[in-house]
């Protein structure tokens, strides 16, 4: 449960900072339009928009304008007669008090100053600069006119001031004039409305861009002002219709899934050694810097969607066995993400470099001259359409498909896949490490020890074949690595090749001879538990897998050499205490689920040799599995109770249809 729970945090926290990084990388302009243009750098080719889309003003300019607008909103006045009244009477008073006859109070009174009414003019133009006004009548009637067709307060008192002047000083007249004042005055709730609706009405689109337009010419430099239309282009709901919401989030769900499978399944496995991490950094190193050679030697920024992605994607599923492939997938992807940020065309690089790299990776990895047909078709195939795919549905604009695109679409996938091939048993040899190709010379008969165990021990030789088949048939059914097993059967013995004829199994007469009957069991016993560590270094010697090394090393587990155990404890003294750690095998435990099958494997067909009965093999079998649970040789491996149940069918399957040749007194537990 807790190991489960690992696997499952670990692959919630690689999905979820991957997705960080993916929008953080990608997440803006870089993925909505597939060219990263630079200020003041020359674009190699024009920038045409694929989609229509408007060109907003920006925030201060449309503020500017909203601003002027308000300021052009016509003047609203309405009358205010209460003004108008107080203005006369204060008027009347003091033409009184200055000694105006009546006949001139009169005359003076008959002269219409106000006519239709009188504005302060130098006061209303600092509500706006507008060279409209509008007399409100009432709430539904409404004049318009212009500053003109109104009479400015001044001009009124002017008229005053002539008239007063045969009577009176020209201060007194000038003082008597003041006394007008305007009776139209500001009719605020109507002003405030007209401004509104004069904001509104300002357009908040600066420029239409139609489909087709040219944005830059080629050799042109981008300015504040192109970044401008190229985020309005970027932005707009448009563009590109259903591909820009693809290209936001299908690749982000694509790697999100893959980071969730990487870190579940395969995450960990590469840490196993420092060789596998600088094999695994070596190879993606390589890759890079390769992409980097080839986009400087081509020199044209729209040859930079192309990347030896393939070459990584491929040599990564060949040398990570099972989890080899999800290795690949997920690394593909980032480093496919982290080539295009060096990219022109960054989103068009992404998929280029990590499609065809995903689908090739999973069938390069079999190493058959089929599938490396397979997979150079798949890539090359992989590269031209995804290409064409993101050319012909316009997902950014500015990239061609033409012969130099095609050409190199061919060469980088093709280059990449050669020199893989040619690469694997170097680095085999360097990194200590084995694909499918070793894997198949070691199955082979006619691999070194494989031949030395047939013509110096075949007794040991035709136990291991039964040893292998045993345990690689287990391994299938329980979803295990048959191969892996099967490897593990043929060369767990092969420390016998030291003394093989000291193995009971190699000795062609043993009721005539047999030379432990004249040892001493405790060096018969040390003599035997050898064989493992002879075949430690023998294996290690001829560059077998560490994996099976260790199946060598752990096939015995802690067990006792039984025979010799049981022979020192017949010959010992009444008084005699016989230490069982003197026929115990040093061990470590089984920690995987191979070993732990080759190790039972070796105990259920060594048991099986002296038995005809069908019944007794199964029950025989059956025992040997309870033994090795009841000892603890299962402890490390996670052979679980109902595992061991499918082992035992899985060998008596076998066994009772086997027509075995049994070594008759084979010492059960040797």
């Amino acid at each position: 449960m807790t190991g489960s729970w690992g696997r499952q945090s670990m692959a919630v926290v690689v999905a979820a900072g991957f997705l960080v990084i993916w929008f953080a990388f990608f997440g803006g302009k870089a993925v909505l339009s597939d060219v990263s243009p630079v200020l003041g750098q020359p674009v190699p080719e024009g920038i045409i928009t694929p989609v229509g889309f408007e060109l907003e003003y920006r925030a201060e300019t449309l503020d500017s304008l909203r601003s002027l607008a308000r300021d052009a909103a016509p003047v609203f006045v309405i009358h205010a007669p209460g003004i108008r009244r107080a203005s006369l009477e204060n008027l009347q008073h003091a033409l009184a008090l200055s000694g105006g006859d009546s006949i001139f109070l009169a005359g003076i009174s008959r002269n219409d100053y106000y006519g239709t009414g009188l504005i302060d003019e130098a006061q209303l133009r600092t509500l706006g600069s507008s060279d409209s006004v509008v007399l409100v009548m009432n709430e539904e009637s409404l004049v318009p006119g212009t500053w003109e067709s109104l009479t400015d307060v001044s001009e009124a008192r002017e008229f005053l001031r002539r008239d007063l002047l045969p009577v009176f000083s020209a201060s007194v007249a000038e003082s008597i004039s003041t006394l007008l004042l305007a009776d139209l005055v500001p009719a605020v709730s109507f002003r405030e409305s007209a401004m509104r609706e004069a904001e509104e009405r300002v357009p908040v689109v600066e420029r239409h861009f139609a489909p087709g337009d040219t944005l830059l010419y080629p050799g042109d430099m981008p300015d504040d002002e192109f970044f401008r239309v190229f985020d309005a282009m970027n932005s707009s709901l448009s563009f590109p219709g259903p591909l820009r919401t693809g290209a936001r989030f299908i690749p982000a769900a694509l790697l999100v899934l893959l980071a969730v499978m990487y870190g579940a399944r395969a995450m960990g496995r590469v840490l196993t050694s420092p060789a596998r991490v600088l094999l695994l950094g070596s190879i993606w190193i390589a890759s890079l810097a390769a992409t980097g050679l080839l986009w400087q030697m081509t020199g044209s920024a729209r040859l930079q969607v192309i990347s030896f992605s393939v070459f990584g994607a491929c040599m990564t599923a060949v040398f990570f066995d099972s989890s080899g492939v999800y290795h690949a997938w997920f690394l593909a992807m980032i480093f496919s993400a982290v080539a295009a940020l060096g990219s022109g065309s960054p989103f068009t690089a992404f998929l280029v470099s990590a499609v065809p790299a995903a689908f090739a990776s999973g069938v390069f990895r079999q190493l058959t001259e089929r599938d490396l047909s397979l997979s150079l078709l798949i890539s090359v195939a992989g590269s031209l359409l995804v290409y064409w795919a993101l050319h012909t549905a316009w997902i950014g604009p500015g990239f061609p498909f033409d012969a130099p695109v095609i050409v190199i679409l061919f060469v980088v996938p093709f280059g990449s896949l050669a020199i893989a091939r040619i690469l694997v048993h170097p680095v085999e040899m360097t990194f200590r490490v084995t694909t499918r190709l070793t894997h198949a010379r070691l199955l082979s008969d006619g691999h070194p020890l494989r031949v030395r165990m047939r013509e110096e021990a075949m007794g040991t030789y035709t136990h291991s074949l039964q040893v292998a088949e045993l345990a690689a048939a287990a391994a299938t059914k329980l979803g295990a690595n048959p191969e892996l097993a099967r490897m593990g059967g043929f060369y767990h013995d092969i420390g016998k090749l030291k003394q093989p004829g000291m193995f009971i199994e190699n000795m062609m007469n043993q009721s005539y001879y047999n030379p432990h009957d004249y040892m001493d069991p405790r060096e018969s016993a040390a003599l035997v538990i050898d064989h493992v560590q002879q075949g430690v270094k023998l294996a290690r010697k001829h560059h077998l897998p560490s994996e099976v090394i260790d199946i060598i090393r752990e096939h015995h587990g802690m067990g006792l050499t039984m025979s010799f155990l049981a022979k020192a404890r017949k010959e010992a003294e009444p008084d005699e205490v016989v230490d069982e750690d003197d026929f115990r095998y040093p061990g470590p435990k089984p920690r995987s689920i191979e070993a732990a099958l080759v190790m039972t494997a070796d105990s259920a067909s060594s048991a099986a040799r002296m038995l005809k009965s069908k019944s007794e093999i199964a029950d025989t079998v059956k025992r040997t599995i309870k033994e090795k649970d009841a000892e603890g040789q299962y402890d490390l491996c996670g052979l679980t109770r109902s595992m061991q149940e499918d082992v035992w069918h899985v060998f008596l399957d076998i066994l009772l249809k086997a027509d075995y040749e049994r070594v008759k007194n084979y010492p059960h537990g040797v």
